[in-house]
């Protein structure tokens, strides 16, 4: 149970405060020394000693004997060797209550155990008389007394004969025990009996009420030598007084005779005489709470002295008197609590280099000086309180303080009911401990104060002090003023550090990021640091790392805004930081603003962290958008073009990995930022991507004219023509003349050429993927959301897609017949080609379907469009010009649009020329459509450049004169010739399907030849593409054979037969079955597209009449209207960027495109077409007019639409 003070009941003692006796701190050496070499005297007398034997001689061999007191010794009989071993064992079980014995309390224990250590300690440093207890009995018991009078000196209340009879025959019985184990110790039996009867005899007679010192008379000699040596007490007055040995005896030769068990009895009695009158100075009436505890403590400290006063024999009574007479003991000091406050002092500075607060002597000492001076366990306790708060307010460590608490906590009586408490005790101990905590505040003040000094002293002591001893045991309570005057010293050595730091920081241009970094981040460790080492908050209000870095980064908040304005621009003309750097400073930053809103409940710092940094993160991006050009030369360079691992289907080269693992560098730094603002985040990605996707453009390109350098036309003999007219001719004479079945030696593709196509399939699958990793369209929408709350307008330019489709009325060569045509474009402006076109040989009627990217701002551009003809060793023929504007405006403002336009040339015929127009945005959907849809024209380009390889073969294998040759098999020669010149003279046998089929037995071994070549390099969806590709060839071949293109020209080509048409037919199912492959090939949806429904749809019109036809071209035309509308906007939709911008989103419009065009097959085309073999050009001509008109209106609407929105 803890001290507590009354407050109430305090009040009402407060006004005699002033009236009680305060300590006496000024008592002189010599007058404290003088009463405690008394007390030592006192103890001396009153000690058992072993009597001088007075030896009587005895005839025929009887033993000698002596006596102890009235005790009769034997002096002959001796302990048995190892007797003392063995009860020190017994005793060690006893004391320490470890055997089934009778249970011993306390105050036994204590006795035992105080014997058990003057044992050892004679073994170590007094080996005689160790020696002489192994061999004597008696010596063993008289020591045994001795401890048990030292013992119930602390306790006053056991002090009785009683007592000290009950602990000798204890200690007998145990000896008994061990000895009767023994041989030949009859003797020593029979001997340690009579001690045990004489004093079962002494106990009966003497009453309970008999001092206990009067045993002690039983067992003390007469005559004392009062020599120091044999007064262990005395001794250590000296010693801790500083008084010599010689000179102590002296003062005991002194004083011996006025220190007497009859004098300190009269004088005990006159301490009581007083306490009943009232005339005692120790206590009085005014120390207590009430009349009523005063008289019961008077009471009760009246019984105590009863049980204290020492027994005076009648026979000595009269001498000692006579010695004494005239002379006091003085052994009581005048002011016993201030004598005691010395001596503890004393003892103090005496024990200052012990581990312990007080040693075994000193708390003897102490323990005597209480029980003599009559100080009570409770004044005890605040008196070592009070010498611990001076040594504590002196320099002394806090674990002094917190051992003087532990030592009043064990003192007898101190844990009980402080009602018992007198008043004044209650008083001086809350002042003490009122006192030890104001100077455990200060300490604790400057401890905080220098907590970032290289050695701080441990603040867990205080803590421990206030915690566990002043609040929970002294009951006091911890104020907010304190708790507030300690958060100020945290606050006051945070401040103090933060200055020390910020002198390190320049002042001057040198100052960079990097030094503002290595500020905050010893502002960060502080915290880390303190954290760890203050884990838990002081007092559960202090937390003191939360303390230091709340006021620290509130002042790095208010200084980073002037630090870093002046670092940047002190540094104008130099680089910006580096990006790790910005990240670092970036990331600390952060880190601190989480710490101050956790610390300080705010909302962080007074600047925005992402805005301020923004326009340097911005100029990385921009920087590195621009670097990714400079990856792809080197990537280009050092790439051989062979497969990486063609066992694991790995068929890419290293400069696609490389290229993208530098892609993906910049992207994954910003990544690893964890940069908190989306929009910002989105700026960067955006702004990268732009980059990646120029580089993209700039390597596809490289790799594109890689490849096409690679492929040469040469014939399927190798042989070089000036034409591709020339090597068509030669193909057909060897199909008329049959000089062949065999057929033409495959294409040799080299592997660097197959692995090119596959590395710009595996850039467009990573580039897909990176998109949908990025999520492109929400980048794009938090773009779109931020700009639009800051009503900014996003810049805009304009890329232009010009597609050079096809040329029309090109008059022929009149040297070859024929045109071999090619288109280039020119800026008129910087007289700059934009691009220019394959060669179309042998054909006054060319399809080019090539297309050019162009990017141009607001302002219109002008091209020029030339067609030339080639011509083998001398400068190309000029077919023809025309101009070409593209303005925007043309589109109005729509971010997407196409055009279809047929020029006039200057001298002949006209070309068609369709435009799509992009809205350039700073939109990564934009960036990644332009991209992808840049990858996959270049893909389908270098797809049908491999195609074109094999096409001229197909061609002639699918033409009329094998079908003429067919139907005349078994005719040679002219007629042969002739059915080829048109000639339709057919065979009267007629032709089975396998015969029909087996025509194209070298057509199919030629293209598997290729197909093998192929498949041996290309990825799966790679040979799928050129399968398709060639299977639109074919498409292309039947469709040209059974009907001429639709125009309003007349025609030399007529109808086919109904025998050469369902030859075509054959031909045409036989052809599926090979490309579809059961399933290898392209799929059935892919090979039963529009173009294949359309040529199925031929046969069903071929035989109606020329008005059935132009009545079925009228209804198919007002149906076809209908659904134009969607049709041409899907189609439209496809030329965009934003079409391309993923895989997912090209693929769902691909198919819608595939579905609206699969819903109109141009049956209309079909008929018009037939119609052109009968000549109704009229007819035609009108309806391609109204097709235009439509088209037009259509995109003059959407031009409207735009400008409107």
């Amino acid at each position: 149970m803890s001290v507590k003070r009354r407050p109430v009941e305090n009040e009402a003692v407060m006004p005699n405060v002033l009236d009680w006796q305060q300590l006496n701190e000024n008592i002189p050496d010599a007058r404290l020394y003088d009463h405690l070499l008394r007390l030592a005297i006192l103890v001396y007398r009153l000690e058992p000693r072993r009597s001088s034997i007075s030896e009587g001689s005895h005839v025929n061999g009887h033993q000698r004997s002596s006596s102890v007191g009235s005790i009769k010794v034997h002096i002959h009989a001796k302990l048995p060797k190892g007797a003392l071993k063995t009860l020190m064992k017994h005793l060690n079980h006893v004391a320490m209550n470890a055997t089934g014995e009778t249970a011993y309390d306390q105050v036994r224990r204590s006795c035992y155990l105080s014997f058990y250590a003057m044992v050892l300690n004679a073994k170590t440093a007094d080996r005689d008389t160790y020696e002489d207890m192994k061999t004597k009995p008696e010596s063993l018991i008289v020591r045994f007394l001795s401890c048990v009078n030292k013992q119930l000196v602390n306790y006053p209340q056991l002090q009785s004969t009683k007592t000290t009879n009950e602990f000798s025959i204890d200690f007998v019985n145990l000896l008994l025990t061990i000895v009767r184990q023994e041989k030949g110790t009859a003797a020593l039996v029979q001997q340690l009996e009579d001690y045990k009867t004489q004093w079962q005899t002494r106990q009966g007679s003497v009453s309970s009420s008999t001092s206990s010192n009067q045993l002690s008379k039983l067992v003390r000699s007469d005559e004392a030598s009062f020599d120091i040596k044999e007064m262990d007490l005395a001794q250590y007055v000296a010693q801790i007084m500083g008084i010599s040995q010689s000179m102590a005896q002296n003062d005991i030769t002194r004083l011996k005779s006025s220190v007497t068990e009859h004098s300190v009895a009269q004088e005990l009695e006159a301490y009581q005489e007083a306490l009943r009158n009232n005339q005692h100075h120790l206590y009085t009436a005014k120390d207590f709470n009430s009349a009523q505890e005063w008289e019961s403590w008077k009471l009760t400290e009246i019984r105590a002295v009863d049980q204290l006063k020492p027994a005076t024999d009648e026979s000595l009574a009269v001498g000692m008197q006579n010695l004494s007479m005239g002379q006091s003991s003085n052994l009581l000091p005048p002011e016993p609590k201030s004598y005691y406050l010395a001596l503890l002092r004393v003892c103090l500075t005496y024990d200052s280099k012990l581990p312990n607060l007080l040693s075994n002597q000193s708390n003897r000492l102490l323990n005597v000086a209480a029980n003599w001076w009559r100080i009570s366990p409770e004044t005890r306790s605040w008196i070592i309180m009070w010498a611990a708060k001076d040594n504590f307010d002196q320099g002394a460590p806090v674990s002094v303080v917190m051992d003087a608490f532990t030592l009043s906590q064990h003192l007898p009586k101190v844990l009980q009911d402080p009602k018992t408490w007198s008043a004044v005790d209650h008083y001086f101990l809350a002042n003490c401990l009122a006192s030890i905590q104001a100077q455990a505040y200060a300490k604790l003040d400057n401890i905080l104060r220098s907590i970032f000094e290289s050695k701080v002293p441990k603040i867990g002591p205080y803590i421990e002090l206030m915690e566990d001893y002043l609040i929970k045991w002294g009951s006091l309570s911890i104020s907010e003023s304190s708790i507030s005057r300690l958060k100020k010293a945290v606050e006051a050595a945070a401040v103090a550090e933060y200055d020390r730091l910020l002198s390190r920081v320049p002042r001057d241009s040198s100052l960079d990021i990097g030094h503002i970094h290595d500020l905050g981040q010893c502002i960060v460790n502080n915290a880390k640091r303190l954290q760890k080492k203050y884990k838990y908050p002081l007092f559960d209000k202090i937390a003191i790392a939360k303390l230091v870095c709340a006021k620290q980064l509130k002042l790095f908040s208010v200084d980073f805004l002037p630090m870093f304005k002046h670092c940047s621009s002190s540094r104008e003309d130099s680089e910006p930081p580096s990006f790790e750097d910005l990240m670092a400073l970036y990331s600390l930053l952060v880190e601190m603003q989480d710490l101050y809103r956790q610390v300080s409940l705010s909302d962080g710092f007074q600047f925005n962290i992402e805005r301020l940094l923004f326009p340097f993160l911005y100029e990385w991006a921009k920087d590195s958008s621009k670097i990714a050009q400079s990856w792809v030369e080197p990537a280009i360079e050092q790439d051989d073009f062979q497969p990486l691992d063609v066992e694991n289907h790995v068929v890419h080269s290293s400069s696609v990995n490389d290229l993208f693992a530098s892609f993906y560098a910049p992207l994954k730094l910003m990544d690893d930022s964890q940069w908190r603002n989306q929009y910002h985040v989105a700026k960067v990605l955006t702004t990268l991507v732009e980059g990646i996707s120029n580089a993209i453009g700039s390597w596809g390109f490289k790799v594109y004219l890689m490849f096409c350098h690679e492929l040469k036309y040469t014939n399927i003999k190798g042989q070089q023509y000036a034409s591709r007219q020339e090597r068509w001719l030669a193909m057909a004479k060897e199909a008329v003349n049959q000089t062949s079945r065999e057929p033409p030696e495959p294409y040799q593709f080299k592997m660097e050429t197959c692995v090119r196509l596959n590395d710009i399939a595996k850039a467009y699958e990573l580039l897909a993927k990176m998109e949908e990793n990025l999520n492109s369209d929400a980048i794009s929408k938090r773009i779109s959301i931020e700009e639009k709350r800051q009503k900014q307008q996003m810049a805009r330019s304009y890329l232009f897609t010009v597609s050079v489709v096809s040329a029309s009325g090109l008059v022929p060569n009149e040297t070859k017949g024929t045109r071999d045509t090619y288109v280039t474009l020119i800026d008129q402006e910087n007289r700059k080609q934009i691009g220019k076109t394959h060669v179309v040989y042998g054909t006054t009627e060319p399809k080019w379907g090539q297309q050019f990217e162009l990017e141009i701002s607001s302002k219109p551009k002008l091209l020029k469009v030339t067609i030339w003809d080639e011509l083998m060793g001398s400068n190309h023929d000029l077919c023809g010009r025309t101009m070409l504007k593209l303005d925007p405006k043309d589109f109005g403002s729509r971010d997407y649009g196409t055009a279809s336009r047929w020029l006039d040339l200057d001298t002949q015929g006209k070309v068609k020329i369709d435009i799509s127009l992009d809205v350039q945005q700073d939109d990564i959907r934009f960036y990644f459509g332009k991209a992808l849809r840049f990858l996959r024209r270049t893909q389908d380009e270098m797809v049908q450049m491999i195609v074109d390889q094999f096409a001229p073969f197909v061609q002639t294998a699918i033409s009329l004169p094998t079908i003429n040759s067919l139907l005349n098999r078994g005719r040679f020669g002219m007629d042969t010739f002739q059915s080829w010149l048109g000639t339709k003279q057919e065979s009267k046998q007629p032709l089975t399907a396998e015969q029909i089929e087996d025509v194209l037995q070298p057509l199919f071994d030629y293209l598997n030849s290729n197909f093998a070549i192929l498949a041996s390099v290309l990825t799966q969806e790679l040979k799928i593409s050129v399968m398709s590709k060639t299977w639109e060839v074919v498409l292309d071949t039947i469709d040209n054979v059974l009907l001429p293109p639709l125009e309003s020209r007349k025609t030399t080509q007529n109808q086919l037969s109904p025998r050469e048409v369902e030859i075509l037919f054959i031909w045409l199912a036989a052809l599926k079955d090979f490309f579809h492959n059961e399933g290898a090939g392209p799929d059935v949806q892919t090979l039963q597209g529009q173009k294949y429904q359309q040529l199925m749809s031929i046969s069903n019109h071929y035989t109606q009449s020329t008005a059935e036809l132009k009545e079925e071209a009228e209804k198919v035309h007002r149906a076809n209207m209908r659904a134009f509308t969607q049709t041409y906007d899907l189609m439209e939709r496809s030329q965009s960027c934003m079409f391309h911008r993923s895989r997912t989103v090209m693929q769902q419009n691909r198919e819608k495109l595939r579905q609206s065009q699969l819903a109109a097959p141009e049956i209309d085309n079909v008929i018009l077409r037939i119609l052109r073999t009968r000549g109704e050009l009229a007819f035609i001509e009108k309806h391609l007019r109204y097709r235009e008109r439509t088209a037009l209106k259509r995109q003059t609407d959407l031009t409207l639409q735009g400008y409107a929105g």
